[in-house]
């Protein structure tokens, strides 16, 4: 790995000595282990806390004799939008505030700023059967690792069935245990056990994880998804994540994303139509392979595609179509968007 020269990172607070505390922090990322790596070069290391407060032997996450420089800025946030010398303490392990208040506190905040997009008795139905498939698929004290988009709403849908302690949420910054925090708060978690480096978290995704979700933006007929690259332009390269390693250690993935882009269904009664096609996000092959089904597939994973229309699994024979939503036409809404003679090669089967 690269050798850093300098490590700035933020703390929440130091004290007049210069030892540096990360209580109240929503996540530790790689602020010890940045710093021990630009001190092992003869680097500086330099914290932007946002107070200083009185002297806690205890307390102290970093001595100062491991810290050359300190800022105080008092905008230093917990997370994003939360100014950390007025912390939440549902972002903490030592919260005690009932989950699904704070659940619903964190969707009513994405909701207003627009982060997270309003859902449709549709896309409900998606997040529903993304949970379906979950619980059915994954053993109960599994450790997982839940993505943003869709797969917090699959979360959701568990937290309404009471499951929220059935098994141990991480995220990849850090947070163990609790429920991953939604929208702009990614990468938090509401009532963590406990908070770790992001190195470590993901030295036990490889060997202790069980299951993740994950959105999607294109799957094609190798199972291969593209989650990194929206479009041709600099500016849609999002680029890939924590995806390649977390998918490295999980047994089962489940994907959860839209059957086409911009495509408009109408309900009628318990039955989902089709009613005006969009863009296909399952395509013959993705612009870009963030996750390769094949090697998943080799290597024993299992691996699921839950859409509008359906939930697929990939087998050694192709995409398996292995449930269809009460009303989705097999032929006309989901086989008529391929090619002709493509559908032999995609290896759809009912």
């Amino acid at each position: 790995m690269p050798q850093p020269d300098v490590a700035l990172f933020n703390a929440p607070y130091a004290d007049a000595e210069g030892n540096i505390y990360f209580k109240h922090a929503a996540t530790l990322t790689e602020n010890r282990f940045s710093a021990a790596a630009a001190r092992q070069k003869g680097g500086l290391v330099m914290a932007a806390v946002s107070g200083i407060i009185p002297k806690s032997e205890s307390e102290i996450s970093m001595p100062a004799s491991e810290v050359d420089y300190i800022v105080v800025n008092p905008y230093n946030e917990q997370t994003v939008s939360v100014p950390q010398h007025r912390y939440w303490p549902m972002f903490t392990p030592a919260c005690a505030l009932d989950t699904r208040a704070a659940v619903q506190r964190l969707k009513f905040i994405n909701t207003f700023l627009k982060i997270t997009p309003v859902r449709d008795e549709i896309g409900q139905r998606m997040a529903r059967l993304a949970a379906d498939t979950f619980v059915k698929e994954v053993p109960k004290g599994s450790m997982i690792n839940i993505g943003v988009g869709f797969p917090e709403e699959a979360v959701r849908v568990l937290i309404e069935r009471g499951l929220e302690e059935t098994y141990t949420f991480t995220t990849e910054a850090g947070s163990y245990g609790g429920l991953p925090a939604p929208g702009i708060f990614f990468g938090a978690a509401i009532h963590p056990q406990h908070l770790e480096s992001s190195q470590d978290m993901f030295h036990r995704y490889q060997t202790e994880l069980e299951a993740a979700m994950f959105g999607f933006l294109h799957v094609d007929r190798q199972g291969n998804v593209n989650v990194s690259k929206r479009g041709p332009r600099l500016t849609d390269y999002v680029g890939p994540g924590g995806l390649p390693d977390i998918a490295e250690g999980a047994r089962t993935l489940i994907f959860v994303g839209n059957w086409m882009h911009g495509a408009e269904y109408r309900l009628e009664g318990e039955t989902i139509r089709l009613i005006k096609p969009g863009k296909p996000k399952f395509v013959d092959q993705v612009p870009e392979v963030t996750f390769n089904g094949q090697v998943g597939l080799a290597a024993g994973k299992k691996i699921f595609y839950v859409t509008e229309v359906g939930l697929f699994q990939l087998t050694p024979e192709g995409l398996t179509l292995r449930e269809v939503s009460p009303g989705i036409d097999v032929e006309q809404d989901i086989l008529a968007y391929f090619r002709p003679g493509a559908l032999g090669r995609l290896g759809f089967r009912g």
